[in-house]
């Protein structure tokens, strides 16, 4: 019974020592958890912060593009502006070069009149010499 005895308070003896190395690993284990638990709220407050970031450039994007979609269809709008105003151009232009064909056509008309004229005129100065060559011969 001595033996029981000595084993029992050999047992508790050990419990105790068993206890305290057991509450060592316990403070150990929380020192070690904290240290995570800590370590997972910088990683995430990092990860928070480059989401954010993230976000951030995504909405500038956005906007950006959106920006650039804007002005393209306003190019896109001018456009239909942009022809009708050179279509007037042109219909300028052909006019003007209508008129200056018609003027051209004109002159020319003129110019073989007056041709004509002085060929008449020509004719007309021959035939008056022959008759005051003739008249002279008299």
């Amino acid at each position: 019974m001595d033996l029981e005895l000595n084993r029992s308070s050999h047992s508790l003896g050990g419990t105790v020592t068993g206890n305290k190395k057991i509450e060592e690993k316990f403070e150990a284990l929380a020192n070690r958890i904290e240290e995570l638990t800590k370590l997972i709220n910088m990683k995430t407050e990092r990860i928070a912060v480059k989401q954010k970031m993230m976000e951030e450039r995504q909405e500038d994007t956005a906007q950006d593009t959106q920006k650039k979609f804007i002005s393209l269809m306003a190019r896109h709008g001018d456009l239909p502006k942009v022809e009708f105003k050179i279509q007037e151009m042109i219909e300028r232009h052909n006019q003007v070069v209508r008129m200056f064909e018609n003027r051209l056509t004109q002159m020319k008309r003129v110019i073989d009149e007056q041709n004509m004229q002085l060929l008449k005129t020509a004719a007309e100065f021959d035939e008056a010499r022959r008759e005051i060559s003739r008249l002279k011969r008299l």
